[in-house]
């Protein structure tokens, strides 16, 4: 119910403005222009400004076509039915069609005035009520903070996720849990997302997409947390090389962050990885495939962590400019 007042106080505010000054102005259908500001209002900044350049073309071209066939035919609702059978495909072809409304309704004043010296108070009736609407709808209250608690919650989600895989390892904790871990750290990155689309298309001259690209990586780390969770099901017993990699997941929930620990932690992995090669081949057929499933957790890990780089490499700058 809260995330309906705001629009709601917008939509009302910037109508009642457009309705003053339309009528202050002394311009005919007023109260239509009290509408298009209503309709103007989006749920972000960027959506208002493209749908206020679509609605302004859009109509500009309505009126003209219009006023083309009224000149020529006179004003009589045949004219206006060919009008529509032009303008309707039009709207589409251009990908204008969240205007057609609004555009339809000016022409139709036309019509019924029969005149073409309405067609400046047209022109005023739709911009006035765009501008203003552009106007209100520059504030927006700022979700940043509200975001970063978000990713703060997955961080700490995915830390619990790696601390819970070098319990599995150790055969201290059923895999079974991982799953239900895993499911819910994706829900939680999903409904992050969505909040930060919202915030990243309320930034009008900062551009940045550093919350996006940190959701989404965080996203493709929880694919590679999957996949280690599926070998789970195939390893039987602990080994020494388990418990390794077992500590060395212990480690990894601690680096789970803004910072870039990953570069160091996967030079390490290169290095147990050498370790593991140089080790004598199994003796008995199980403890080879555990080695082989163990072999792939490492490979997924390597993933897991040359994620973060990428990630670095490709945000770093972007983190600069919304930290000072």
């Amino acid at each position: 119910m809260r995330s309906l007042i705001l629009p709601a106080l917008k939509m009302t505010i910037a109508a009642i403005v457009t309705i003053l000054i339309t009528s202050a102005l002394d311009l005919q259908y007023a109260t239509t222009a009290g509408v298009i500001a209503l309709l103007s209002i989006q749920s972000t900044k960027k959506e208002s400004f493209k749908m206020a350049f679509k609605r302004i073309i859009i109509s500009l071209i309505a009126l003209a076509l219009s006023g083309a066939l009224f000149y020529a035919f006179g004003f009589y609702i045949i004219v206006f039915g060919v009008f529509l059978i032009i303008f309707i495909p039009l709207a589409y072809l251009v990908k204008m069609q969240e205007g057609l409304v609004v555009a339809t309704v000016l022409v139709t004043h036309l019509l019924v005035e029969a005149k073409f010296s309405i067609l400046l108070n047209e022109v005023l009736i739709l911009i006035i009520p765009v501008m203003i609407a552009l106007i209100v709808n520059l504030y927006m209250p700022n979700s940043e903070q509200k975001l970063m608690k978000k990713e703060a919650e997955i961080d700490k989600s995915i830390s619990n996720i790696l601390a819970n895989i070098a319990k599995a390892l150790q055969k201290e904790l059923s895999w079974t849990i991982l799953n239900e871990e895993l499911d819910l750290a994706k829900e939680m990155v999903n409904k992050a997302l969505e909040d930060a689309s919202y915030y990243h298309n309320n930034l009008l001259f900062n551009n940045s997409e550093y919350h996006l690209n940190y959701l989404f990586m965080r996203n493709t780390q929880l694919e590679y947390l999957s996949r280690i969770a599926k070998y789970f099901e195939r390893i039987i017993e602990v080994y020494p090389v388990s418990i390794d990699i077992a500590r060395f997941v212990a480690t990894l929930k601690n680096d789970i962050g803004y910072k870039d620990m990953a570069t160091i932690r996967l030079e390490e992995l290169k290095g147990m990885r050498e370790d593991m090669k140089s080790l004598p081949l199994p003796k008995e057929r199980t403890e080879f495939e555990n080695r082989a499933m163990l072999y792939q957790i490492l490979n997924e890990l390597e993933e897991f962590l040359f994620v973060k780089i990428q990630f670095h490499q490709n945000n770093d700058h972007l983190y600069c400019k919304i930290r000072p």
